[in-house]
């Protein structure tokens, strides 16, 4: 499942919005692997990715940012069932109000009640048994990408992804960051000097250019670019 730069495809794909974070979490937890690793379509979402796995496997890729990969899917998508899971319902709101065309030319299902982790699994299937076309799922990392796998394994057959605090952005309730920090690939400081929570996220993020473990590390390779690798076996 190599690495992506073009629009999330409709083709019952299993796409997965990953950045620096989400390199850490699959560098040091086994669960967190297992969950993301059916993957079809990977995104990197930070520009610290970017950077990261130039410098890790020398190679060059294309960041396409969360929100970005959202507003490009809202603009394209006709006649389909989706399910919007998470966020909240001003969220919601604010999203219908400012994407008024994408409601219209679709049959748009809302789910922002609170779901705890031990209840993903009935859900999951309820949600697959619905047969929606595409699923988008504003969890947060890592409890997304758990119902996401949940999710097909309880027989998805349409398209899913997690982007996580995406819906926030495109529907008003957070501030997006500006268009130079974002062509800079740094949106997330003006965010950390909004929302202090966020500094053991970006802490997390830092680690990876610690991680010095090269089984995982091998393990990330194949993943971002989609190589066979015998070291899953034994992970």
């Amino acid at each position: 499942m190599p690495l992506s730069t073009e629009p999330w495809p409709l083709d019952g794909s299993r796409a997965v919005v990953f950045n620096t974070e989400a390199a850490w979490y699959f560098l040091t937890s086994p669960d967190y692997r297992r969950d993301v690793e059916g993957a079809t379509h990977v995104y990197c979402d930070g520009s610290a990715l970017a950077l990261y796995v130039r410098m890790r496997f020398g190679q060059p890729i294309r960041r396409l940012h969360g929100p970005d990969l959202f507003a490009l899917y809202l603009a394209r998508a006709i006649g389909r069932r989706v399910l919007l899971l998470g966020g909240t319902g001003a969220a919601h709101a604010g999203l219908a109000e400012r994407h008024p065309h994408f409601f219209a030319a679709n049959e748009v299902s809302v789910d922002s009640s609170l779901l705890p982790p031990d209840h993903f699994a009935a859900r999951a299937a309820e949600v697959a048994a619905q047969g929606f076309d595409d699923v988008l799922i504003f969890l947060g990392l890592g409890r997304q990408e758990r119902f996401q796998r949940l999710l097909h394994e309880a027989g998805h057959p349409g398209a899913s992804v997690g982007l996580g605090a995406a819906i926030d952005f495109l529907s008003g309730t957070k501030p997006r960051s500006g268009p130079v920090w974002r062509a800079l690939g740094l949106e997330w400081l003006p965010r950390l000097l909004r929302e202090p929570r966020m500094w053991p996220r970006v802490g997390r993020s830092f680690a990876v250019f610690g991680h010095a473990l090269d089984v995982e590390n091998r393990l990330l390779a194949a993943f971002l670019f989609g190589q066979p690798n015998d070291d899953r076996k034994s992970a």
